[in-house]
Formats: C-alpha cells, sequence, structure tokens
C-alpha cells in the first residue's frame, strides 16, 4: 500500500496540467497515460487493489466488479 501511495504521489506531483474545477475548487491533474473506455477510474482501481494483493473478481470497467477477502 505504502508503494502505490508513494507511486499515485509521484504522479500527482510531476503532472503537466493542474486545473482547480469551478463548482467546487478541487483541485484536478490529468494524468500522463490516456483515459478511456478500458482505462478508466473503476479499471483503474481494481488494478490497484489486485496491487495491494486483493482477489477483484468481475469486470471492474462497468462498476461490476467485488473485491473477495
Amino acid at each position: 500500500m505504502q508503494d502505490l501511495k508513494q507511486l499515485l504521489e509521484e504522479r500527482w506531483h510531476h503532472a503537466p496540467e493542474r486545473v482547480v474545477r469551478g463548482h467546487d475548487h478541487i483541485e484536478v491533474r490529468q494524468a500522463l497515460e490516456g483515459y478511456h473506455l478500458f482505462r478508466n477510474s473503476n479499471a483503474l482501481s481494481a488494478g490497484w487493489l489486485r496491487e495491494m494483493g486483493a482477489d477483484v473478481q468481475g469486470n471492474p470497467v462497468w462498476s461490476n466488479f467485488e473485491v473477495v477477502r
């Protein structure tokens, strides 16, 4: 978990574009990698869970997945 946290923090700090959203004033940064149907927030979350040793079942692309202990 610490390795993943460090990786994500490094990506955050090195992101080339920084934008503050107008409706909630949250700073967001664009990922260097592409973002598309098969690489969306659900798929990334499932991948990070797998990296931490979780058994992720189902299709994360459609939010139809389950983390099993």
